[in-house]
């Protein structure tokens, strides 16, 4: 890592405001992605900035993170493996790799050339805000797939409700192990727009905790299996959001008791209420979905009787 990205990610990481940070990387893309003569495609709202490109994948990041104080002090310290470099928040508190991280890697790969279609989103930790509102706001994309950069440790692919089997192997082929997963922003919009989807390690460890840490070689990994994925894009076909056949277990009740955590990555109770806001999303989707049926099959019963 250079003195300059190491400058960039540890700026992104002390942006205590989540749309502070989606003004600012906003600003940044409209400069690579608008052209000089009106060509404004960056679209950008309180919730969301949705920039889309010229290789038909989309790369999807959040700008909110679980940090109950300013990240002030950033040191290295020794990763998981007791050999790989890592960085962390000295002041023993949440780093904010979750997932100040994936907004770093989109912006090396813009800075590289790339041009993906790219969707920034708030209040993931909380229930997915600014991905509810892209699902409902934003026209299906003419892409392959979607690659979000929101999942801890090296290699997993988080797939949801998603059981591509084609797009499981196009992963497995780069590197990564598609797993399950509760919960994350893909999870309203890549069934929504029927584009399978999957959630990419990026390197962070133990998020939402004092000893969250990132360790940049996997990072740094991350970003070159996704180059890579983005040079073969004519390789790919477009990939279908094809859901599980078997009902998830969508939620498990994380706590702090005051003495310690309850497992790596809990930060009070923030998870269950993220991901029993996905769930109610789902039921009200299905909702909407059976009550506009039902208005169909009531118009067609109509006609038919005319």
């Amino acid at each position: 890592m250079t003195s300059s990205d190491y400058n960039l990610l540890t700026t992104l990481l002390q942006i205590e405001d989540q749309n502070r940070c989606l003004r600012l990387v906003t600003e940044v893309l409209c400069e690579f992605y608008d052209d000089e003569i009106g060509d404004f495609r960056v679209r950008h709202n309180p919730k969301f900035t949705y920039a889309p490109g010229d290789i038909p994948i989309m790369l999807v990041a959040h700008c909110d993170t679980v940090c109950y104080q300013p990240v002030m002090r950033i040191g290295a310290c020794t990763a998981n493996d007791g050999v790989s470099t890592a960085i962390t928040n000295m002041d023993q508190a949440p780093l904010g790799a979750d997932d100040r991280a994936g907004i770093f890697i989109i912006l090396k790969l813009v800075a590289a050339g790339y041009r993906p279609h790219i969707l920034l989103t708030t209040d993931e930790e909380i229930g997915g805000g600014g991905a509810i509102a892209a699902a409902e706001s934003i026209a299906t994309p003419d892409i392959k797939f979607i690659l979000e950069l929101d999942r801890m440790g090296s290699n997993d692919a988080a797939m949801y409700d998603c059981d591509n089997k084609e797009f499981k192997e196009m992963l497995r082929g780069y590197g990564f192990t598609p797993v399950s997963g509760t919960f994350s922003d893909i999870c309203f919009f890549a069934p929504e727009w029927d584009i399978a989807a999957a959630n990419l390690s990026v390197g962070y460890y133990h998020e939402h905790t004092p000893w969250e840490m990132l360790v940049i070689k996997e990072m740094e990994n991350t970003i070159k299996i996704v180059m890579q994925i983005l040079d073969n894009v004519d390789n790919f076909p477009y990939y279908k959001f094809e859901p599980c056949e078997y009902k998830p277990s969508y939620y498990q009740h994380y706590f702090y008791d005051g003495d310690d955590w309850d497992y790596q990555g809990a930060m009070d109770d923030i998870n269950f209420r993220a991901e029993m806001s996905y769930i109610a999303h789902k039921e009200m989707t299905k909702k909407k979905k059976k009550k506009k049926k039902k208005q169909e099959d009531s118009h067609n019963g109509k006609r038919s009787n005319s």
